[in-house]
């Protein structure tokens, strides 16, 4: 299993569905540094769902993994609430930074999409 706060699908549930539990999550099971990436401390994730947000995806920059970049985006109802995140892993080889953009938008796109079905097309 793959923790909430190295994941990019872990980190869009942390952003959009339990942001106001986290620093409980986190007290709970103490976070390991995967990498020397791996972000660990309730001030580091709480920066990181704030930017998140603002994105609209979350990027998990190897830090459950060396070598593993992974990208996801929210599924919301027609509510607004967390449904499903969808997301995409891969090699730093793969998806380099400089197509992260690329990707991100396809994702949003196809998220974008699936949300819909959750609303009914509203």
């Amino acid at each position: 299993m793959v923790e909430l706060y190295c994941s990019a699908t872990g980190k869009v549930f942390l952003t959009w569905a339990l942001r106001d539990r986290m620093e409980d999550i986190l007290a709970a099971e103490k976070p390991l540094q995967r990498t020397p990436k791996t972000l660990t401390t309730a001030a580091e994730l709480g920066r990181d769902c704030e930017i998140i947000r603002d994105r609209g995806y979350a990027i998990d920059e190897e830090e459950y993994f060396l070598g593993v970049r992974c990208l996801a985006a929210p599924v919301f109802d027609a509510e607004g609430r967390l449904q499903a995140a969808v997301g995409i892993t891969a090699s730093v080889i793969t998806l380099p930074l400089d197509k992260v953009d690329e990707f991100a938008a396809r994702l949003l796109a196809t998220t974008r999409r699936i949300s819909m079905e959750f609303t009914g097309g509203r």
